[in-house]
């Protein structure tokens, strides 16, 4: 795949196969840079509950006030949990 300066895209296999196939194509977007400005995040809605959960494990684990082993560490599994889902969802299981 190259993402050149042409009219289009073109994807080309290497080495070439020897028989005829089916090839799937599965595009996926470049989610919107998150920014901090208030950006609404471009992510489904079934995976932001891992955003979430994995910053909340991200910060209750720092040292500061907020600093919590126990609720990040359940923070962290809630996120592993999601992560394997949409792993799942992806892979076309469920």
């Amino acid at each position: 795949y190259l993402d050149g300066d042409t009219s289009t895209l073109r994807l080309r296999l290497a080495p070439t196969p020897s028989t005829a196939g089916v090839l799937e194509l599965r595009y996926i977007a470049d989610p919107t840079a998150v920014t901090g400005h208030g950006t609404p995040l471009t992510v489904p809605d079934e995976y932001a509950t891992a955003l979430k959960y994995e910053a909340l494990s991200t910060l209750l684990r720092k040292p500061s006030r907020a600093f919590d082993p126990e609720r990040a560490a359940y923070a962290k599994e809630r996120y592993d949990v999601v992560r394997i889902a949409a792993a799942l969802i992806l892979a076309g299981g469920a």
